[in-house]
């Protein structure tokens, strides 16, 4: 993104057509924009985050980050006009609306004032009052598609109001290449089976053919993925069925039959050409939304493959509603169960993800986003990064087997949230590799190979690492933090020695009494995890005090 698409003349058709709903104006459509692609919350978060009604106080967003432990104090200043910057007299305005809520007092006047209006509505929905009681900080954020000029920058640092104009939103965007799949033609013969032709009401047009696996197999992107780019899963490798479609396409006495084993494949395309005299179908602009597997083990059968092979094939012609190829997408995969992954996989929160791992290209680290995918370099699943992100931020390591929870009741609170990018995924799956090295000083291999268990010591981590501040400062900015070697390499170190001090200790406490309790209830329970958490942590600030051993934030300030 550049900062000329940020004028409005240029910002306004991305706001109208995917932002102006429900009455919102112009002002609150840019901000839901902003919250969703530039501070990465997901849509019902950054929908409940505006307020853009009457009396607003000059208060047009506030968003509570638990991860900062901040209340971001938001105003969006939408211009059309491109004739000068934006000065100090905005900033100056915004930091004064700001101080109406600056404290819990102000907080419960201002909603006992106006308790229906949106903004009280939204002062209660985010728990403000408690936050601020609780010592949570104030940020303020003025965020704007103008430019600031100098005395507008001056205000800002001398008022702590952050501001982010065109130019740096442009710098922050992360650009997402929507899968799309094959632009160009594909021709299927049916000039000895002939097809049905369905019209749905307008909406969409489908064509049922027969279609040969030959030219099935002469289809671009199928070699490379990208036919399947919209596909919620790829090749699942030795699944029932996989194996049974390879022994079907291995018997070629069997071709025949194939129509008949096969539940078929399912392609969406923007418009399809019936050629009554030539008997085929050509298909413009096309992908496979169901049929990844089978494609893939015709592929490599490829050199068995005979003309008496064919299988059923739904065509789709939509050309314009994206929703409707989503549904289609969804509802037409069900050889191998759907599970709630598959249905994240073209997610926004997971393509931006996706595409910040290529932006930065830290260390050849990838981010694969559906089951079956192959990355190069050091691929990062989303289903691992969850479960890092659920043990160390959410703080539920208990829940670390239930890989539904993240990509379902805990999806947004795991990805839907400022702290996740790229550079703290990569950060935590270090910590990770660390800690599963330490898991051999537990010297009980049932303990050490139960999954849960690096969870928890990971989780253990990130609760030491809340109470130091110095660490806490450097792990919410991990990009600088693996940027800088020489800290990078003092943090991990002194991680290290805690993770092997925690297996100790967790070997200890297991096994101090008798009988030695069921490890697994205790790591499965919130319960259990808090009170051996609680325990092994004193006994590690107890041996601070005593000087035996020493904080991460410690061993970073002598760097």
């Amino acid at each position: 993104m550049s900062p000329d698409d940020l004028i409005y003349e240029n910002l306004v058709d991305v706001i109208l057509a995917q932002y102006l709903i429900d009455g919102r104006t112009p002002s609150a459509s840019f901000l839901a924009w902003y919250l969703e692609n530039v501070l990465r919350l997901d849509d019902v978060t950054a929908t409940h985050a505006i307020c853009d009604g009457p009396g607003d106080r000059g208060i047009d967003g506030i968003y509570v980050d638990d991860d900062a432990s901040e209340v971001i104090f938001i105003q969006a200043k939408l211009r059309q006009s491109t004739s000068g910057p934006i000065g100090d007299k905005a900033v100056r305005d915004f930091a004064g609306s700001v101080a109406q809520f600056d404290s819990p007092e102000k907080v419960a006047a201002a909603i006992a004032n106006s308790p229906d209006s949106e903004l009280g509505q939204l002062l209660v929905r985010s728990e403000l009052e408690q936050h601020l009681s609780e010592g949570y900080e104030i940020k303020r954020l003025f965020v704007t598609n103008s430019l600031v000029n100098e005395q507008g920058e001056a205000a800002a640092g001398a008022l702590g109001v952050e501001v982010e104009d065109r130019e740096t939103i442009a710098d922050r965007y992360v650009e997402i290449t929507s899968p799309t799949g094959v632009s160009g033609d594909a021709t299927f013969d049916v000039s000895d089976t002939g097809f049905i032709e369905f019209n749905a009401g307008g909406k969409a047009r489908l064509y049922l053919i027969i279609a040969k696996a030959d030219d099935l197999l002469a289809l671009d992107g199928l070699a490379d993925g990208t036919l399947f780019a919209q596909n919620v899963r790829l090749n699942l490798g030795s699944t029932k069925v996989n194996k049974e479609i390879a022994q079907t396409v291995s018997k070629p006495e069997e071709h025949i039959l194939f129509p008949m084993y096969h539940n078929g494949i399912t392609i969406i395309c923007k418009s399809v050409v019936p050629d009554m005299d030539n008997g085929t179908l050509t298909l413009q602009n096309y992908v496979v939304v169901n049929g990844a597997q089978s494609l893939s083990i015709l592929y490599r059968s490829r050199k068995v493959v005979t003309g008496d092979l064919r299988l059923v094939v739904k065509v789709v012609e939509v050309k314009q509603d994206g929703q409707l190829s989503t549904d289609i997408t969804l509802f037409s995969n069900n050889q191998n169960a759907i599970k709630p992954r598959d249905l994240r996989s073209t997610h926004i929160l997971q393509t931006r993800l996706r595409a910040e791992f290529g932006k930065i290209a830290f260390e050849g680290f990838t981010y694969s986003v559906k089951r079956g995918e192959v990355e190069e370099g050091t691929s990062i699943s989303n289903e691992e990064a969850g479960r890092l992100l659920l043990a160390f931020d959410v703080c539920e390591p208990w829940s670390c087997h239930q890989i539904y929870k993240v990509f379902d009741e805990k999806y947004s609170e795991v990805f839907g949230r400022p702290a996740v990018n790229a550079w703290r995924i990569i950060l935590l799956k270090k910590v990770m590799d660390i800690v599963e090295a330490s898991l051999q000083h537990i010297q009980n291999v049932p303990i050490e190979r139960y999954r849960l268990t690096r969870y928890f010591i990971l989780f253990v981590i990130s609760k030491i690492i809340e109470d130091d501040g110095v660490a806490k400062a450097w792990v919410s900015r991990p990009d600088e933090l693996l940027k800088d070697s020489a800290t990078c390499a003092a943090f991990l170190a002194a991680v290290r020695s805690i993770s092997a001090r925690l297996c100790v200790d967790l070997r200890f406490e297991l096994g101090r009494t008798d009988p030695v309790p069921d490890y697994k209830a205790v790591l499965k329970s919130p319960n259990g995890v808090h009170g051996l958490e609680d325990k092994i942590r004193r006994s590690f600030e107890q041996d601070v005090a005593r000087e035996r051993e020493k904080t991460i934030g410690s061993q970073l300030s002598s760097v």
